[in-house]
């Protein structure tokens, strides 16, 4: 088996979200019958209002905290996000908002209480359309069984990792083309 570099792990979970985004977009059925067996947990929001569509059942086991986020809303977020961080990631995701590419990943660290524990997690975010984002977010304590998954679904294909890392490195105007 493959073991992955953390940096690789990170870029093969951007490949991931921007594959489960378009398979959302190809065939809602499809993603609807896939995304109980997702090991990774996502959620899908809305751009304008930010409130919750879809919540993974995965994300759900992280903790008590997580039901009551998707329950009261994105309010409720501030209460449990450490500030500075919370504050980095509002800022990241509004520029990525702003900038409206579909093709492209958002990154950022978060911080949040789960089980009255501060878990830091890194979420990646990508535009579904006018309305919708799809957000991942990968946990520490996930990158063995992450790494697992990878391989299972992005088997080692030199061509389709080189063609991720350039297809991120384009513009919004060089992507179109």
């Amino acid at each position: 088996m493959k073991k992955y570099t953390e940096k690789e792990i990170i870029s093969n979970n951007e490949h991931f979200t921007y594959r489960l985004r378009n398979l959302y977009i190809k065939d809602q059925q499809l993603f609807h019958q896939f995304k109980d067996f997702i090991s990774l947990p996502f959620y899908i929001n809305d751009r304008k209002s930010f409130d919750y569509t879809l919540f993974s059942q995965l994300f759900f086991s992280l903790g008590k905290e997580i039901e009551d986020l998707y329950t009261i809303g994105h309010q409720y977020l501030s209460k449990i996000s450490e500030p500075t961080l919370f504050q980095i990631a509002k800022g990241k995701a509004k520029k990525f908002h702003l900038l409206d590419d579909n093709n492209a990943i958002c990154s950022y660290l978060q911080c949040i209480c789960l089980n009255n524990k501060m878990t830091h997690f890194i979420s990646n975010k990508c535009i579904i359309d006018e309305n919708s984002t799809i957000n991942t977010s990968l946990f520490p304590d996930q990158i063995n069984s992450i790494s697992k998954l990878f391989n299972n679904l992005l088997p080692d294909s030199k061509s389709a990792s080189t063609y991720w890392l350039r297809l991120k490195t384009l513009t919004k105007q060089e992507k179109s083309f």
